[in-house]
């Protein structure tokens, strides 16, 4: 899909989208007109640089853009259920390990980010066996530890939260 939309239209759209649940996320280049999650998942409006005219990355995108250009019904309307939000990867990881935090022990909701055992930088593959997933405060805790101190600093997290 690719239209030609004014910055007026735009930002009706992103009013639109607010109006009918949707949460803004803010965009990640400057390609990225908008990028919303709704309760079909992550939805991504791009511009071309070329010739201005916007396009998008999937189904999420163009069934509310047809749905507010038309004035008919959509079906992301809402705010994400629990796991819509996440990865293939992460959904993934939340099937192997459960719903809780590799460090503290606490449900994750949807502070979730994938944290690298053995870290990127110091020789780490970036497969799922290498990947847990934690709080992205627990994660950022944890840094480029190793392994044996990531280790001790989830068992001493983990007691922590029971003596609380």
């Amino acid at each position: 899909m690719s239209k030609k939309l004014s910055d007026r239209r735009i930002i009706r759209f992103i009013k639109w989208l607010t109006a009918q649940g949707a949460e803004m996320l803010p965009t990640t280049n400057e390609l990225e007109v908008i990028r919303f999650r709704c309760a079909q998942g992550v939805g991504v409006l791009y511009r071309n640089t070329k010739n201005k005219n916007i396009y998008n990355s999937g189904p999420i995108v163009t069934e509310a853009l047809n749905a507010y250009l038309n004035g008919s019904k959509w079906a992301g309307k809402g705010k994400p259920t629990k796991r819509t939000y996440c990865s293939r990867r992460k959904q993934q990881l939340l099937n192997r390990d459960g719903d809780e935090c590799f460090y503290c022990g606490q449900p994750l909701g949807r502070d979730v980010t994938e944290e690298h055992l053995v870290a990127l930088n110091q020789g780490g593959p970036n497969r799922l066996e290498n990947l847990v997933l934690a709080h992205k405060p627990c994660n950022l805790k944890a840094g480029n530890l190793p392994v044996m101190e990531k280790v001790r600093l989830r068992e001493a997290m983990r007691a922590e939260v029971a003596e609380q």
